[in-house]
């Protein structure tokens, strides 16, 4: 159930006060950044959602840890950020700006954009490349029993139905959504179940794979 207005406004505070704070006292942000973290924070999280703040949450602390990964390394070459490895207004607004204009500015059911299509099969390729990654090279290295055959070729075919799934649930938007018939969640699970199928069957088709 969404949040109304007020309640919007007052877990958005809680959440992004605690997250500025804690990247102020734990040299993530300067003091300028955890101001401008605070308010790009409080935007994101009233008129997009206050989920989404959780996902800056995820992006503030992987890039945390990969600011301090081999920090003396760059602090030695001169190409450390800030003293510390610290942020400041200007990278805040670098990583958050286009995240608050999309929640200031929301689309439309089953719209299509050029920014929306990058953005899909960006997102696409991302989330093939890392899931190959975790669940063939990383599980192997660990010895743990990978899910996924090491082969490059498995990148293809959750690439292809990721970008597909994201077309699907713009027609069902534009369609069905439209009208009232589905939801957003239920747009959801019928795209995401669509492209499961629809990978399945290609599988299917195209009969053993390489492994290796």
């Amino acid at each position: 159930m969404p949040l109304d207005f007020v309640s919007s406004v007052l877990v958005s505070t809680a959440l992004t006060g605690v997250l500025s704070a804690l990247a102020y006292r734990r040299n993530v942000l300067t003091w300028d950044g955890s101001v401008t973290a605070f308010v790009v924070g409080m935007i994101i999280g009233i008129f997009g959602d206050v989920t989404w703040l959780f996902l800056l949450l995820f992006f503030l602390l992987s890039s945390f840890l990969a600011t301090r990964y081999r920090f003396a390394v760059k602090k030695a070459l001169g190409v450390q950020e800030g003293i510390r490895g610290e942020r400041k207004t200007s990278n805040v607004l670098a990583n958050g700006f286009a995240l608050m204009v999309v929640a200031v500015a929301p689309g439309t059911d089953g719209g299509v954009s050029l920014l929306g299509t990058l953005c899909a099969l960006g997102a696409a390729v991302y989330t093939s490349v890392v899931g190959w990654f975790v669940l063939s090279y990383l599980a192997g290295i660990y010895g743990l029993r990978p899910t996924m055959p090491l082969s490059p070729v498995y990148l293809i075919l959750p690439l292809g139905i990721g970008f597909l799934g994201c077309q699907i649930d713009s027609v069902i938007g534009a369609t069905l959504e439209r009208r009232g018939l589905v939801n957003k969640k239920t747009n959801n699970l019928i795209s995401t179940a669509s492209g499961a199928i629809l990978a399945y069957l290609i599988l299917v088709a195209l009969g053993p794979l390489p492994s290796a």
